[in-house]
């Protein structure tokens, strides 16, 4: 199989207790973000898996960086900052009732320092996905949008995850003309019914496929948190799956499950640039079946 090549901030989720109240309070830390969470996923099971970010070179970086490696993925294109800048941390507090939504606290250092990860080795066939809000930073666009173009000029396979944190939604505004140009980068994207509410206020997540994601990329997949679904759509063609698991897996958020079965659909099919847009219906159909999934089982297939 090919190289999958992963481009994240490196991130830590710290867990409150469902309806805490009062200090103190026992917590749980783990590796945050759905793609450090399915770079480890796909690790695991056996992928070639480069993560492409950066650290802060302090206990919890240290930690982050482990627990990749841990996990099978190669870290030496991470770039350790050590500038006196902190890795990011988000702080989660469940509300313990499904009516009411969960809050978060992100607390991450403004760096001033250019993003500067060491590039790694780019093939015909691999792929190369990316999103969040490290994607959207100032600071890391240049570097970003330089190895993109870089990697889709050596045939690889470019996959967006528009999606962030919700506490980052206010700045929706500010960051859109970057959003709008990750998805003009890309080739494939998923999403998930949550940050399309955020994007693009009042549509459905067909509206949005429709109106304005298809016109950038042929392929979207959507997952519907409350449908407990997968959506995918192709020009003229939609589908979907019940996901078969909503729990995280060893610390891992449930999100990145279906990300990383999305990855290995696209690289077990040998979908490429050039076949994305003409995708038969049985290849559309495998990565329905594929994402639905969501579960260990599926690397195997």
């Amino acid at each position: 199989m090919s190289r999958i090549i992963i481009i994240d901030g490196c991130s830590a989720n710290i867990i409150f207790q469902a309806g805490a109240a009062g200090l103190p309070q026992q917590t749980t830390a783990v590796a945050g973000g759905r793609l450090a969470g399915a770079a480890i996923l796909l690790g695991e099971a056996g992928r070639e898996v480069f993560m492409m970010g950066e650290a802060g070179r302090d206990p919890l970086g240290n930690l982050l960086v482990e627990r990749l490696e841990q996990g099978g993925v190669d870290t030496s294109c991470i770039d350790r900052y050590s500038d006196g800048a902190s890795t990011p941390s988000v702080l989660i507090f469940p509300s313990g009732n499904p009516e009411k939504p969960t809050q978060s606290i992100v607390y991450r250092s403004e760096l001033a320092e250019r993003w500067d990860s060491r590039w790694p080795r780019v093939d015909r066939g691999d792929i190369v996905v990316f999103g969040g809000y490290f994607s959207l930073q100032q600071r890391v666009r240049s570097g970003l949008v330089d190895f993109i173009d870089n990697a889709r000029q050596r045939g690889a396979l470019i996959v967006n995850l528009p999606g962030f944190n919700p506490a980052m939604a206010p700045a929706v505004t500010r960051i859109m003309p970057a959003l709008l140009e990750n998805l003009e980068m890309a080739d494939a994207v998923m999403t998930a019914t949550d940050d399309l509410n955020h994007l693009f206020p009042g549509m459905t997540p067909e509206e949005c496929y429709r109106s304005k994601i298809s016109f950038y990329t042929p392929l979207m997949v959507n997952i519907d948190p409350l449908s407990h679904s997968a959506q995918v759509f192709t020009n003229g063609f939609r589908t979907s799956r019940t996901l078969a698991e909503t729990a995280g897996v060893n610390g891992i958020s449930a999100w990145s499950m279906p990300v990383a079965l999305f990855i290995d659909a696209l690289n077990r099919n040998g979908i490429t640039p050039a076949s994305i847009g003409s995708l038969p219906t049985v290849v559309t159909e495998n990565i329905a079946d594929s994402v639905g999934m969501s579960s260990r089982q599926a690397f195997n297939k």
